[in-house]
């Protein structure tokens, strides 16, 4: 499933940072939210650093190497974080991946239909993408990728190519 450049579609900071961090995340798993947290804040201190996510949730509805869902709602908070990308460019995937972490990657219909209308968002046009096969499909690319690479858990954390390993 190798892609080419180690990065996910969207990028957070500058395009050719000296730091470049990607991962492997489930917006419902808890570990992956501290490391948000620890990531969030040090982009809010370094101009040097940029960050690209890619997908690995932790549910059935989408990852086909699990047995039983841990996170319910990942498949579909990973498919909004697509679907905003597809209809709103950088800017939008990264609106919506930071309100999905900011809730712990849940959300009902309704809330989800607010969350759209506070980012800007139009709710009728934004769920037809969101369910889509077109973002299961880059959704289940970024699982193929992440087996590929070995991964196990979430989440998985690559600074400049190399593996972070021991401090989750």
């Amino acid at each position: 499933p190798w892609q080419g450049a180690f990065r996910g579609r969207y990028l957070y900071g500058p395009e050719k940072a000296p730091v470049r961090i990607v991962m492997y995340t489930d917006y419902q798993c808890v570990a992956c939210n501290r490391v948000e947290d620890d990531i969030r804040a040090m982009l809010g201190q370094r101009t040097d650093v940029s960050l690209s996510v890619k997908h690995f949730p932790m549910c059935t509805d989408c990852n086909p190497s699990l047995n039983f869902n841990m996170h319910a709602n990942a498949c579909w908070a990973a498919r909004a974080a697509e679907a905003a990308g597809i209809l709103y460019g950088n800017d939008g995937f990264w609106k919506m991946h930071f309100w999905l972490f900011d809730r712990d990657g849940g959300f009902t219909d309704q809330q989800l239909n607010e969350g759209l209308q506070q980012l800007g968002f139009e709710p009728v046009q934004f769920i037809n993408p969101m369910k889509s096969d077109q973002t299961l499909r880059l959704v289940q690319q970024d699982i193929a990728e992440a087996k590929w690479l070995g991964l196990h858990f979430t989440p998985m954390v690559f600074i400049n190519g190399v593996e972070l390993r021991g401090v989750f």
